[in-house]
């Protein structure tokens, strides 16, 4: 493995740090969850812009029909830039109707017309909880939305309190889900980590960071600089396209070979 130099590291680093970052709308109301992907997105060639618009969702726990009937409701006018939408969801083990599972996408509607003593009695018969967490990455001239979407699994805990550290940080200073919530793992609720523990159990870091993946393999393609025409060029120049198109000689011997390499794996 050929191994690079710290003057060579150093100017690639440097190099890497003067590309324009790629930048990226996201369209929502909540300041918290723009604070909370700005955050994430530090670790990544990307700048978070913030569009605060609302638009219409349909009432829907699967979150992939959620997401997608959602970026068809933002305007065309947004959809010239690379720009996400996130969906967060709720479910309890200890709500069921019918063998599903919910609250889900009505989750904040409904915990907030529950009284505290309420919720512990409901909990109480399952502590049992998900979030799930579903982004829509829309690409610029591309018809359909990519999806991502994570499950963190956990527990409701009615003893969770915030770490006085946590006032900064606007997704994790207020009693929110986050608040009761305490991730598969740990020992704590999403409020009272610290912000690297909470990153490791981050329910919207997974499904974040492969929609920044995809992203950043655009980014590299538009800072090399190269045209669709020097693309095309470079294509042809390799391309196999002619050997594709010969069929291939089937002979005795070959026939033979071919069915000897069957039976040997077949051993």
């Amino acid at each position: 493995m050929k191994l690079l130099s710290n003057e060579k590291l150093n100017k690639l680093n440097k190099k890497i740090e003067s590309m324009e970052k790629i930048p990226l709308l996201l369209v929502t109301t909540s300041l918290k969850k723009y604070k909370h992907l700005e955050y994430l997105a530090k670790k990544h060639h990307i700048e978070i812009y913030w569009a605060n618009k609302e638009y219409k969702e349909i009432q829907e726990n699967d979150m992939y029909l959620l997401l997608n009937s959602a970026m068809k409701e933002i305007p065309n006018s947004l959809k010239k830039t690379f720009l996400i939408i996130e969906q967060t969801s709720v479910f309890l083990d200890s709500y069921e109707k019918s063998g599903v599972k919910g609250p889900g996408y009505y989750f904040k509607d409904w915990w907030g017309g529950k009284s505290f003593e309420e919720l512990k009695i409901i909990v109480s018969r399952n502590p049992r909880a998900s979030i799930e967490s579903g982004i829509a990455l829309n690409i610029p001239n591309y018809s359909e939305p990519l999806i991502f979407k994570n499950m963190q699994k956990g527990r409701v805990s009615f003893e969770g309190k915030i770490l006085e550290e946590n006032e900064k940080y606007e997704w994790l200073k207020d009693r929110d889900f986050n608040f009761y919530f305490v991730p598969d793992g740990a020992k704590k609720v999403y409020c009272n980590m610290e912000i690297d523990e909470f990153i490791k159990y981050d329910f919207r870091r997974p499904s974040f960071e492969e929609a920044c993946k995809r992203i950043d393999e655009y980014s590299a393609i538009i800072n090399s600089g190269l045209s669709i025409e020097e693309i095309k060029k470079m294509a042809s120049k390799y391309s196999m396209k002619e050997f594709a198109e010969e069929k291939p000689k089937i002979t005795k011997q070959s026939t033979i070979d071919y069915i000897v390499g069957e039976e040997q794996k077949g051993d």
